[in-house]
């Protein structure tokens, strides 16, 4: 109960919608009182969405031995505000998994690399600039924005 009341005295203070609310008490148990604060951060469509960030948060929550393992390295390899290429993800995640007797991608290895990323990290996703209105440029890679790991 002490939580509780701990959780509605720091949302008070952050003026977060109904909805929000509901979400910071869906994550408090992992990220405490940075649970506001991550929940205004957290909104966007598909790998930005609430969903997708909640799946991921409790899978690396409830991850043990290997995984977490894993998951923890992966966090220590990359630094948050920084824009990494497919190409700079996957040389680090597999040599994350060498280094940790992990088994080697053999398929589609840039692709399992990037979702290895993705659910250890909240990004924004980085496109070139665009001359012509109302067209999006070349992805360019993704900057990790917070770090899903508590």
């Amino acid at each position: 109960m002490e939580n509780s009341s701990k959780v509605d005295s720091k949302i008070q203070g952050e003026a977060l919608t109904a909805s929000q609310k509901q979400r910071v008490n869906a994550i408090y148990h992992i990220y405490g009182d940075d649970s506001a604060r991550i929940v205004k951060v957290v909104n966007g469509k598909g790998i930005r969405a609430w969903k997708t960030f909640l799946d991921n948060a409790l899978r690396v929550y409830k991850a043990r031995s290997n995984d977490a393992d894993y998951y923890s390295a992966l966090t220590h390899s990359f630094e948050i505000g920084i824009l990494y290429s497919i190409e700079e993800i996957s040389r680090v995640v597999n040599e994350e998994r060498a280094d940790l007797g992990l088994d080697t991608y053999f398929r589609r290895i840039d692709a399992q690399c990037e979702e290895d990323f993705l659910k250890v990290f909240y990004v924004e996703i980085v496109y070139e600039e665009v001359v012509e209105e109302g067209k999006r440029g070349k992805f360019i890679g993704y900057r990790p924005i917070l770090k899903i790991k508590a």
